[in-house]
């Protein structure tokens, strides 16, 4: 029987060179489930609901490559919408159409990509006054230019937080709190 003895490294007494080919190689281990997003998640479907879009959906793709983005699907609540957006007075038509179930407005995925432009905005007014046909005109473009707007703060933010998790910093504090150890060259010990 042979004896052999090891000398291990915590990944801050690691070699230069050797610690960032550990960082390189761990660099994805913070976002390979859905828990690093799920705040950011969480908090623009509570902003959304607020602002009148009832149960979003949030998609995205992402990062660093053409196509990624996101977007979002709900109904809207056209009520809370013009009161949100300081417009009830302005589109009391459409609102009183609206709340005589008249009116449906929708945002739905189109497509095989998420980015602000997949999805498309769907409305359904069963009435035939034509001020109303107007006022609907007019609402459906400021939602969809919001929707854009809102579409990219989203994908931004979520950029931010996977940005977050996948730096050196969140990269070595994860290594570091999960104890591992390397060989001098970078290999983690037990890896055989």
């Amino acid at each position: 029987m042979r004896k052999r003895t090891y000398t291990l490294y915590s990944l801050h007494e690691l070699p230069t060179e050797a610690r960032q080919r550990v960082l390189d190689r761990y660099r994805y281990m913070n976002v390979d489930d859905q828990w690093w997003y799920q705040l950011t998640v969480e908090n623009w479907k509570a902003k959304l609901e607020s602002m009148g879009y009832e149960d979003p959906r949030i998609l995205f793709s992402g990062f660093y490559s053409q196509g990624d983005g996101a977007c979002f699907e709900a109904r809207i609540n056209l009520e809370v919408w013009l009161g949100q957006s300081g417009l009830t007075g302005k589109y009391r038509r459409l609102r009183d159409a609206y709340s005589t179930s008249d009116v449906e407005l929708t945002l739905r995925h189109s497509g095989c990509y998420y980015h602000e432009y997949s999805t498309l905005l769907e409305s359904h007014y069963s009435g035939s006054d034509d001020r109303v046909t107007r006022e609907l005109s007019d609402v459906e473009s400021l939602i969809t230019e919001e929707r854009v707007r809102l579409a990219k703060e989203i994908y931004r933010e979520l950029e931010r937080a996977y940005d977050a998790q996948t730096d050196n910093e969140a990269v070595a504090e994860t290594l570091n709190a999960n104890e591992f150890e390397f060989f001098k060259n970078g290999r983690v010990a037990g890896d055989c």
